[in-house]
């Protein structure tokens, strides 16, 4: 076996976990339990690997699982293994195998006897012994080992406890066998078990716990109740009471997987029989605070609570604790839980003095199924407890309930609010103030309370407390303010900061992390380091426990950058842990919304939602990772007809609700589908906007059928009728663009004028509405619209202006300007423009920029717009952003000198050091400028051959073919090169490419010059 080789703690070899290299001392730092494990492992593999030596290891377990205790206990134990397993060629006997053991540094020697040098060494032996090969449990060979544990009732009370917390391990399935196991070795071995508990008091305590609060014992427990559990309980009861229902008490706040009806129903028959005693109301709160008891058993829980409650002359501090528990029950039968509400209010009248009221009014407060009637009465009574009261602590919890109550009427809401303002001038600086803040700053939020004095005492407090392990809560809610200013922004943001770097690691630490990802006030890198905190926050934590709380910051729709896709990554790796079909649902439905995410990453979320939906039912919540799905067509990648039908089976099921319109929107927008499919999609989409054509909701549906054109051409009412129908009801609201502007999108050169009526109004009673831009962008950018109607929408966009009731720079930000537009609405709206573009506190918007180049401008305008222009080009935004905006510039015909010098001296920069393909754009700027010198424009001629020769057939390239073959100057040979790209590239784009007349027009007028007689020299 090697003795020679080091044990784990040995002082001796330099291999051992315990022992430093090179060091003769012995080193009295414990092993690391992963090092431990680790060596563990190779251990059991070189000494038990082979069959000949299953039965030692077989013996190891039982000696290990059998401590600690007495060393004789163990060998006792050992000893009857070894005689119930009958391994004849075994020599070592047990003294042999436990000697062995503590040789090899797996036992050592402790205060009570023999121990396992960690819980890792018992495990590991139990895994070797009943799960070696990882796929199948040994149940025989477990028996054996439980037989053997009967040696003593302190054998099987360690024993018990250690194949408890092994079997808690275990995956499920691996778990049910292990406890099916046990539960067939007790049917045999109830006697023998019975008979060792009543003859070991001492151990039967320890034994009883163990088995009566979970895996892998209660399905056996249950089985054997009447013979195993219950003459022990009966026994216990009769000698002390009091020691019984500790017992109980303590298996039910110990159980895993919920109570067990035998056990519930043992602890209500104790307080029937023992109802006067003083332990009846600590079983009751232990019973009502456990997770998995049945309703019934709950209910009649409730009942003795409350009967016991009633029964007690003055209200203790142990009856308001019961009286707690019983509110803070949810689930309780609607005429119980007024019966509680209502002795919870008859009480607080009679003690408005005293103290552990407080325990009672919090609970109470945050009861959602308080009419008006009992919550303005508890209102009254906290408002009236509070004022007789001075204990910081208790007062700060009763306030942060009543600021949490919901639906509080509007005078209890402002007297709350002041209370908590007049406590905070008081107690403000104190540590539990946090309690008082958070509520607060939520309610500022919600415009309930006043912000100033409310941030004033926040900022005042986190000056004191900002480390503290409980600023999360407040910082967090600080965090979500957008009204904070600069500098108070700033200060919040550091003090999160500082916070994550103490605390970044614990659980509370995901509200921080949530609030801040959302920000975006958060430079680049800082973004980057606090997206690594939350993924490794995550990796710690898991999705469950709120993860999802910051699964959702950290991918939300808007998110963008590297370190998304490397975060998204890594939650779909951590689903691979999760078998929660919920919360895998909702974290797959955040990557898939997410738009910062990459290819990889959403192929790999579309197939795992795919998986999932074919393997759940379709229930309704289905549609939240369902609507994701089909919104990322693109990476379907050939299963589309998959997810059309996974979406078709939902629809089957619940394409009457309202919400199937969160389905049929982005199944409306798929494009690959067949024709069958196509027609049934149809007839559910024109079933479902038959019942619900005037909801709210069906504007998604609308929209999608007004953009898809291949839709619905034969229904009997057009789609433009059914969005008008629509608009009728809901014209007025904010969501109403989701219809407007596509309807605008769809019109030809006929386009009603009632449209652009309905969109003016929109406008002009949504001025800050979040769909602006897209129904300004869709009034004025259709190529369609004939100028007189531009005009219109112009007028109309300009008196919206005017009236000046929101911000300016949601009006112009999806405008279409015209160099035709007149010289004096080109003024009003540049004005306008600049005014938002010269805003410093206004994030700089291209696309503006660009649209105010091209508006024929007056000179002062012409001025501020091309200095903006400049400040634009020569800031750190990525290159690829400028040269759009040098482009446009690069065409106005009224630069000055020293602006047409500053522009081409940009774009000669770029035209050398980069190759990408819009660089086209810009190359025929500078060649259609005809102020451009000859060195110059000879130059940029040069370059643009050589650009052609790369992006020849790229739909940019028509930018510079039409501008050369109409230059008179060009060499024979460069022009011939010019034309031959032309022909190329009409033969790659498609009929109606932007420019393809252009370029069409100019190579017949290059081949007529080319074709014409040379003029008499």
């Amino acid at each position: 076996m090697g003795s020679g080789r080091s044990s784990p703690c040995s002082s001796h070899g330099n291999s051992s976990p315990g022992s430093r290299p090179g060091s003769g001392e012995l080193d009295l730092v414990p092993p690391r339990p992963e090092d431990l494990l680790f060596w563990l492992q190779q251990r059991t593999k070189e000494d038990f690997g082979e069959p000949a030596r299953e039965t030692l290891l077989l013996a190891s377990a039982v000696a290990a699982a059998s401590c600690e205790q007495d060393q004789d206990a163990v060998e006792t134990a050992v000893e009857r293994f070894l005689a119930s397993w009958s391994d004849l060629t075994f020599r070592d006997g047990p003294e042999g195998v436990v000697g062995r053991l503590l040789h090899l540094g797996w036992l050592v020697e402790s205060g009570q006897g023999i121990d396992a040098v960690h819980d890792i060494v018992t495990d590991e032996l139990l895994r070797r012994a009943v799960l070696p090969g990882g796929d199948t449990v040994r149940g025989d060979v477990l028996k054996t080992l439980l037989s053997a544990f009967l040696a003593g009732g302190r054998t099987f009370s360690v024993a018990s406890r250690h194949l408890r917390r092994w079997t808690a391990d275990l995956e499920a399935t691996h778990r049910r066998a292990v406890e099916r196991a046990c539960a067939n070795w007790l049917v045999g071995s109830t006697d023998q078990l019975a008979a060792l508990v009543a003859d070991e008091p001492g151990a039967s305590r320890s034994i009883m716990l163990t088995m009566l609060s979970g895996p892998p014992w209660r399905k056996g427990v249950n089985d054997s109740w009447d013979r195993l559990v219950r003459p022990w309980l009966d026994e216990t009861e009769q000698r002390d009471p009091g020691e019984a229902a500790t017992v109980l008490a303590s298996a039910v706040h110990n159980s895993v997987g919920g109570v067990s009806k035998h056990l519930a129903d043992a602890c209500l028959a104790w307080v029937n029989r023992q109802w006067t005693t003083r332990d009846v109301s600590q079983l009751l709160r232990d019973l009502l605070e456990a997770d998995g008891v049945s309703a019934r058993d709950c209910d009649k829980a409730a009942e003795h609570a409350l009967r016991w409650l009633e029964q007690q002359r003055t209200m203790t501090k142990t009856g308001a604790r019961l009286l707690a528990t019983l509110l803070r029950r949810k689930d309780l039968e609607a005429d119980r839980a007024v019966a509680v509400i209502d002795f919870s209010l008859a009480w607080m009248r009679r003690s408005k003095r005293n103290p552990d009221a407080g325990l009672v009014l919090r609970p109470l407060l945050l009861r959602k199924d308080l009419d008006e009637t009992r919550q303005t009465d508890a209102v009254e009574r906290a408002l009236a407890w509070l004022g007789a009261q001075t204990q910081p602590t208790a007062t700060a919890l009763v306030l942060d309930a009543a600021l949490r109550s919901e639906n509080l009427q509007a005078d209890k809401e402002e007297r709350v609010t002041r209370r908590a303002l007049a406590w905070l001038k008081k107690y403000g600086f104190h540590i539990d103030a946090s309690f008082v803040l958070e509520p607060l700053l939520a309610r500022c939020r919600r415009g309930v309370a006043n912000p100033r004095a409310v941030l004033d005492h926040t900022f005042g407090w986190l000056r004191l407390h900002a480390p503290a392990g409980r600023a999360t809560y407040v910082l967090a809610e600080l965090l979500l303010r957008e009204d904070l200013g600069t500098r108070r922004a700033a200060t919040a943001v550091d003090a999160a900061q500082t916070w994550l770097r103490a605390h970044g690691l614990v659980g509370d630490a995901k509200f921080l992390l949530s609030a801040l990802l959302i920000r975006s006030d958060i430079d680049r890198e800082a973004a980057q380091k606090l997206a690594g905190d939350a993924v490794t926050w995550l990796t710690r934590h898991g999705l469950g426990s709120g993860g999802l709380y910051v699964v959702a910051a950290l991918l939300r729709p808007d998110a963008a950058g590297g370190y998304v896709d490397r975060a998204a990554r890594t939650v779909l790796t951590l689903l691979n842990d999760n078998d929660n079909p919920a919360l895998v649902r909702s974290t797959l439905a955040h990557v898939l919304r997410c738009h910062g995410v990459g290819p990889d990453a959403l192929r790999d979320a579309v197939g795992r939602a795919l998986d999932l939906l074919e393997e759940i039912e379709p229930e309704f919540e289905a549609t939240y990772v369902l609507g994701p799905l089909l919104e990322r067509r693109r990476f379907l990648d050939g299963q589309t007809s998959r997810a059309v039908d996974l979406a078709l089976t939902w629809l089957d099921r619940h394409g009457a609700r309202p919400e199937a319109s969160f389905v049929l929107d982005p199944l409306l927008g798929l494009t690959d589908l067949t024709d069958e499919e196509t027609e049934v999609i149809e007839g559910v989409a024109q079933e479902w906007l038959a019942d619900h054509l005037p909801s709210e909701n069906a504007r998604f549906v609308l929209s999608q059928l007004l953009q898809q054109r291949q839709h619905a051409r034969d229904w009997p009412e057009p789609v433009e009728t059914l969005a008008f129908t629509w608009l009728r009801l809901h014209g007025d609201h904010p969501y109403a663009s989701f219809v407007i502007a596509p309807l605008l999108q769809r019109w030809d050169a006929d386009r009603p004028t009632d449209a652009v009526d309905r969109a003016l109004s929109w406008l002009r009673n949504n001025p800050t509405a979040e769909g602006v831009p897209h129904v300004v962008s869709a009034l004025t950018a259709s190529r369609d619209i004939g100028l007189d109607q531009y005009v219109r929408c112009i007028d109309g966009l300009l008196a919206l202006l005017d009236a000046g009731p929101g911000p300016a720079a949601a009006l112009l930000k999806g405008v279409r300007f015209r160099r035709d537009l007149d010289p004096g609405r080109a003024a009003r709206l540049a004005e306008y423009a600049l005014g938002v573009l010269e805003d410093e506190k206004i994030p700089p918007d291209r696309g503006l920029l660009i649209g105010l180049l091209r508006l024929a401008l007056s000179p002062e305008h012409q001025r501020r717009a091309v200095r903006l222009a400049f400040r634009w080009l020569e800031s750190p935004a990525a290159q690829t952003t400028k040269v759009g905006v040098l482009e446009v510039l690069l065409k106005r015909d009224d630069l000055r000198a020293d602006q047409l010098a500053g522009a081409l001296e940009l774009a000669a920069h770029w035209i050398n050091k980069t190759n990408g393909s819009n660089l086209g754009r810009l190359l025929g700027s500078v060649l259609g400028n005809s102020r451009v010198d000859a060195s110059y424009r000879a130059a940029a001629t040069g370059r643009t051959l050589e650009w052609l020769g790369s992006y020849g057939t790229h739909p940019d390239a028509s930018n510079v073919l039409a501008v050369l073959l109409d230059r008179l100057d060009l060499a024979p040979k460069d022009g011939e090169t010019v034309a031959a790209h032309a022909e190329a590239w009409l033969a790659a784009v498609g009929g109606e490419s932007w420019g393809r007349l252009a370029v069409e027009e100019a190579l017949c007028r290059y081949r007529e010059r080319q074709a014409a007689p040379a003029p008499p020299s």
